[in-house]
């Protein structure tokens, strides 16, 4: 059985708790309202893949001593969920005959990009802590800033379209929030600012992310663009939200002291990847019910689904058992 929220150690609670704003997020981007709304809420919402990268960097040491059992330890417990659910959702698609191209392209459902971002990750792990042990460490800060810079802005000022795998399927883009995660959690760049001055920092990188949103949305009327987690202001305001992120693991007395809400928002955070998979079914679920038609609205539709995918996760997690629950990633 999973260990209840009162059994994980305090970092290892905020550590589930940052899981649950960051699984929020995700459902509340799959489920958000259209036009001018979007643009204005999602420079808010864009750290969600950002701080799961995050986390799992932060959570991995430099100094690893049996590779292939790291390798065989972290890919497996993603792959085999991903397979199965890539055949589910291919399968609840209408789309069984493309299940391999599905697979290899993670085309089957719209977040499961992140599937391959980690993978990719995780088989670099030995290469990035060579580079943060390395005099040129400071090149890997340049990762995602520089690749976003050519695949986002110059493709679409120069009007390329370059399809699959880019832009969000590399890893590349979401490099810097990975190599931020181990730089701190292995104690190799030293952040000291307090939470307030963070906080501040975090007000005007947001303020700029909602500019450049607006600009792309009313003069270049690129809705994509104006939404993305993957252009410049939002490396900006992701990159500062993990920092938070980090103070708030770090500070002993940043902390929730009501204990039931702290308790659910840990269990929450256990349960996140069961929400990841699981959430766009219900999504689709409830489009399809005609008298379910009042909660398709955000944010009610966000409410609805991110309870509903918890629930499922939480309870199959205690139906299925370990193994089982395990292979569906509950």
């Amino acid at each position: 059985m999973p260990k209840s929220a009162r059994d994980i150690p305090q970092n290892n609670r905020k550590i589930q708790i940052l899981r649950t704003m960051a699984i929020f997020a995700v459902v509340m981007i799959h489920s958000n309202a259209d036009g001018i709304f979007a643009v204005i809420n999602r420079p808010f919402l864009n750290f969600a893949v950002a701080m799961f990268t995050f986390l799992s960097g932060f959570l991995t040491k430099t100094k690893i001593d049996n590779i292939f059992g790291f390798y065989k330890k972290r890919i497996a417990k993603v792959l085999i969920p991903y397979i199965i659910w890539t055949i589910f959702y291919s399968v609840i698609t209408g789309n069984i005959i493309n299940v391999i191209k599905n697979l290899f392209t993670a085309k089957a459902c719209i977040p499961f990009y992140y599937i391959l971002i980690y993978i990719q990750l995780v088989l670099l792990t030995p290469f990035v802590s060579k580079l943060l042990h390395s005099k040129y460490r400071y090149l890997g800060w340049f990762v995602s800033p520089l690749y976003i810079f050519i695949v986002r802005y110059v493709c679409v000022f120069s009007h390329i379209d370059l399809g699959f795998p880019f832009p969000e399927s590399l890893c590349l883009a979401w490099f810097t929030y990975y190599y931020l995660g181990m730089a701190l959690g292995n104690n190799k760049i030293d952040f000291r600012w307090s939470i307030k001055s963070t906080l501040f920092l975090y007000i005007g990188v947001i303020i700029i992310s909602e500019i450049e949103g607006l600009l792309w949305y009313s003069i270049m009327h690129n809705f994509d663009l104006a939404t993305t987690q993957i252009r410049l202001t939002s490396v900006a305001t992701s990159v500062v939200a993990c920092l938070l992120a980090y103070l708030f693991i770090k500070n002993e007395k940043a902390n929730i002291n009501v204990p039931w809400l702290e308790n659910l928002l840990v269990a929450i955070g256990n349960s996140s990847f069961g929400i990841f998979f699981s959430h766009i079914a219900i999504l689709i679920a409830l489009k399809r019910l005609p008298m379910m038609s009042v909660v398709y609205h955000f944010p009610l539709l966000t409410i609805v689904v991110f309870l509903l995918s918890f629930a499922f996760s939480y309870t199959g997690k205690r139906i299925l058992g370990k193994r089982l629950s395990g292979w569906l990633g509950l």
